[in-house]
């Protein structure tokens, strides 16, 4: 059955109220597998997206590639080596307008570590025999490390006597052992960065050397790497990814991972500000046996976070939306899971980026499970006000099954500074009149603090010349400020 949530977003220029609809179209086909990894590209250039997906079905391990028709995914029998504890990465290694596979991972037969890589001609696939160090439970990247303009392959993992981290250089083709000299790590995870503003793509490198858990930048300088001390926490059964969340022109590092110190499980944006690193404090829920992708995910120009994994006691998937470099909770309603992949796609070809989830669920079930995304930037038909400085939280405060919205912030509409219910009335939004005092720059919260059985409002802000702290107290849909004394 197809399950569709909905998220509000409040933003503080240009389009100022998104409405999101994700509707769970569920396996469509695709196999359920957890120990896995997955990543889309348009491999058969039609101009969609397709899916390459590795793991373990509990009874097999799989390699596959599904192409998309209209959003059907049918699976082209690749006859690609099937892996689990894997890393794919598509790329054109040799540069003939085509995407090209690097996958690595354990295999059924010996030699059970695997890595290879999958020419693409025309859309049939063939082991070009690379010679790369077989590995499982590691990362694996493409990448031009040596400006030479094609590109180079970093792998990293547990080749089944010691931890491996290596760089293969692409020389027509062919690939050689460039010697790099970085630490050998597993349950690990891998990303570019030009960390010093030199042009020249630095590693980040993340995992376990059997020695310890290492989280380090290793710049590069003309092919020489060294590590810079760059000051993270060392994690591993991680996930990191590099962008510019802040859009300062800098790339920035977002860590995942299990660390020796506590708080054991970090999920962590740490600003790059010429070269030294600060923990932005982005406020995410940590999570180790993960995995995360930055994307502009509600084309506003910034780059949101889809993260999943176990956080100690739960196993989570969430969005987080950035909003001029703070992350707010999307409440998206994703499935949790651990032990799998998590990858933005956009699977019925509309512009907009859906999601792939896969992995191992609470319960401990596999499951594979796409998202379909519907932005709504208008909200037909919801005459609800665009506001900044603002801040929004769901409820249902009238106890009717459905969830209202509490909403406070500048409001374009009438210029002053507002606090509104909005009652959920089959799917359209009417201002309830709730008489709250208004508030920007501020907080909004529901709870039972009466606990009876229904929904009260906490406000914090500014009025334009004080600050405010208010509770009010929801009797039957009148909302009184109980004088709670708050400072």
């Amino acid at each position: 059955m197809k399950n569709t949530v909905l998220f509000l977003l409040l933003a503080l220029e240009g389009t100022l109220f998104c409405a999101t609809s994700f509707t769970d179209l569920g396996t469509l086909g695709l196999p359920q597998l957890n120990y896995s990894s997955c990543a889309s590209a348009d491999y058969d250039n039609d101009g969609d997206q397709d899916l390459l997906m590795t793991g373990s079905t509990g009874s097999d391990y799989i390699a596959k590639i599904y192409r998309n028709d209209d959003g059907v995914f049918t699976d082209i029998n690749a006859g690609l080596t099937g892996v689990c504890y894997s890393s794919v990465a598509w790329g054109d290694y040799d540069n003939d307008g085509d995407q090209d596979i690097l996958i690595t991972g354990f295999r059924a037969a010996s030699p059970n570590y695997s890595s290879k890589i999958y020419r693409n001609d025309s859309g049939y696939f063939t082991d070009i025999n690379a010679n790369l160090t077989g590995v499982a439970f590691g990362s694996v990247a493409w990448c031009d490390f040596d400006g030479d303009y094609d590109l180079d392959v970093l792998i990293t993992g547990h080749d089944g006597s010691t931890p491996v981290s290596k760089i293969f250089s692409n020389n027509s083709g062919m690939f050689f052992d460039a010697n790099a000299g970085l630490p050998g790590v597993y349950y690990s995870s891998v990303a570019f960065l030009d960390y010093d503003g030199d042009t020249r793509l630095d590693i980040l490198l993340t995992g376990d050397t059997s020695a310890g858990f290492i989280s380090r930048i290793y710049r590069n300088q003309s092919g020489t790497y060294t590590d810079v001390g760059a000051g993270l926490p060392g994690v591993y059964m991680g996930a990191v990814a590099t962008g510019d969340y802040n859009n300062d022109g800098l790339t920035d590092v977002l860590l995942t991972g299990y660390s020796m110190q506590s708080p054991y499980y970090i999920s962590r944006i740490y600003t790059n500000n010429l070269g030294a690193l600060s923990d932005a404090l982005a406020g995410l829920t940590g999570v180790f046996d993960s995995s995360v992708s930055w994307k502009d995910f509600d084309s506003d120009g910034d780059l949101d976070i889809l993260l999943s994994g176990h956080t100690g006691s739960s196993i989570i998937s969430k969005i987080y939306i950035n909003n001029s470099g703070t992350y707010n909770d999307a409440a998206a309603g994703l499935t949790g899971v651990r032990s799998g992949s998590v990858t933005w796609i956009d699977s019925d070809n509309d512009n907009d980026l859906d999601i792939l989830i896969t992995g191992e669920d609470q319960t401990s079930a596999k499951i594979s499970k796409i998202y379909q995304t519907n932005l709504d930037f208008n909200a037909v038909n919801n005459p609800i006000e665009a506001m900044g400085y603002s801040s929004a939280a769901w409820g249902d405060y009238d106890n009717d099954n459905d969830l209202d919205i509490l909403a406070t912030g500048f409001s374009a509409d009438s210029y002053s500074y507002v606090s509104k219910v909005f009652g959920n009335n089959s799917g359209v939004f009417t201002d309830i009149s709730a008489g709250m005092s208004g508030a920007y720059w501020g907080s909004s919260s529901w709870g039972d603090y009466d606990n009876d059985g229904d929904l009260d409002v906490l406000l914090t802000g500014f009025t334009g010349s004080n600050s405010l702290s208010v509770i009010y107290r929801n009797d039957a849909g009148i909302f009184n400020d109980i004088n709670a004394g708050l400072t």
